[in-house]
């Protein structure tokens, strides 16, 4: 090859890369300005406006748990049959009106799918529950909890319980949810989501506590960002390696099984005019890369020691309190997703913790069941247990834990 063609060959190469890298870092700054899922380096320190943290204050804050539900407050879920209401009572636990001047046999703690986030009051599983055990059932669940938020609560609560049965309600995404100290480094973009994390220390468990005191720690985040990161996980083994930098376009090809099939999905999205159409399919995927980073979880023999340590402390706790602990694990539909594509994730974990723990496995319940489809409703949170799936889980969990 002449030495001309060789140069010129080669300046069009690199003429092609450098355009290349340019439509990338485009399209990847336009992107994330839209979705949260894509992380730039701004990510690492994201922008809190004051307003938003006054409201999380006013809404949601709780200096030992990170957030719960303010008492007698209220809010709303936009669904796909539209508007849902739920109201919080005077104690801080999701209002029920069922048997609620009786005696409770049953106190439900947990996440979004026992609280019931996209159905109304009435709709919930726990609801349904205190119809069939003809109880009043007080549901302290708070979405967004792992085992470890709902297990401090749990404490919190215990000595004023009268229920003698306690059901501890979780997905199998706990696994992730208690290595998390500052969510937005699992949950990108969830920047005010700071809560307490325990880790495993010699034989016992070491709990470090809220970062988080008042508002202005808020502003003092850039200053104890070493300790947050230290602490938690998901900082150096998710965060880090999903961050689109540059060189944008090596960054986007390393990352590709993660940030591509979302990049894509929100570019088209644009591109269409259809961004909500787009964004949904985006956020399936992020769910989809979530539900990978728990699977690779539970092959992990230190994040299934923390798991079960905290399920040895919420049957330590209760038998203190002469209460019976039921483990009640919520499927997903991502769950069910990799379930019916042949990955048993967590399955032979959670036959390991019934040793220790009477465990209602839900999943039993909605493999193979045809109409599992309509037992989930979709929602900006991503999708939840619908009317029919809730009073389905509720008659399982009547018929085979209490």
């Amino acid at each position: 090859m002449a030495p001309d063609l060789f140069m010129n060959t080669v300046y069009t190469i690199l003429a092609m890369v450098v355009l290349t890298e340019l439509l990338v870092f485009i399209s990847v700054k336009i992107a994330a300005a839209r979705f949260q899922w894509l992380i730039t380096p701004e990510s690492k320190r994201p922008h809190l406006p004051k307003k938003v943290v006054e409201h999380f204050f006013n809404k949601s804050f709780d200096p030992e748990l990170g957030w719960a539900p303010k008492a007698g407050s209220s809010g709303q879920d936009i669904t796909e049959l539209g508007v849902k209401t739920y109201h919080i009572d005077e104690k801080g636990r999701r209002l029920s009106s069922a048997y609620s001047d009786m005696p409770s046999k049953i106190a439900v703690f947990g996440d979004s799918f026992s609280f019931g986030r996209l159905v109304n009051d009435d709709e919930t599983w726990p609801y349904a529950l205190s119809k069939l055990v003809k109880s009043y059932v007080p549901n302290y669940s708070v979405g967004g909890y792992g085992l470890d938020q709902a297990l401090l609560r749990l404490k919190r609560e215990i000595k004023t319980l009268d229920s003698k049965i306690i059901l501890m309600c979780v997905v199998p995404e706990t696994i992730a949810r208690i290595h998390s100290y500052w969510r937005h480094y699992f949950e990108y973009g969830n920047t005010l989501a700071f809560k307490p994390r325990f880790a495993i220390e010699k034989d016992g468990l070491k709990l470090y506590e809220l970062f988080i005191k008042d508002q202005e720690s808020f502003k003092k985040i850039e200053e104890n960002e070493e300790f947050i990161q230290q602490v938690d996980y998901f900082y150096k083994y998710k965060f880090l390696e999903n961050i689109l930098c540059f060189p944008y376009l090596y960054r986007l090809w390393k990352t590709r099984r993660q940030n591509f099939p979302i990049l894509k999905q929100v570019i088209i999205g644009l591109i269409t005019g259809q961004s909500d159409k787009y964004r949904k399919k985006a956020f399936k995927q992020v769910l989809r890369n979530n539900a990978k980073y728990t699977a690779e979880m539970y092959n992990d023999e230190n994040a299934k020691l923390l798991f079960s340590r905290l399920v040895d402390e919420f049957v330590d706790l209760c038998r203190e309190h002469d209460k019976k602990p039921v483990l009640v694990l919520t499927p997903q539909p991502v769950d069910m997703e990799r379930f019916n594509s042949g990955f048993s994730d967590y399955s032979e974990f959670i036959a390991q913790l019934s040793e220790k723990v009477e465990v209602c496995d839900l999943t039993s319940l909605f493999v193979g069941n045809k109409n599992v489809a309509e037992w989930y409703l979709e929602g900006e949170l991503g999708p939840h247990l619908s009317v029919k799936g809730n009073n389905e889980v509720a008659k399982f969990i009547f018929n085979n834990a209490i």
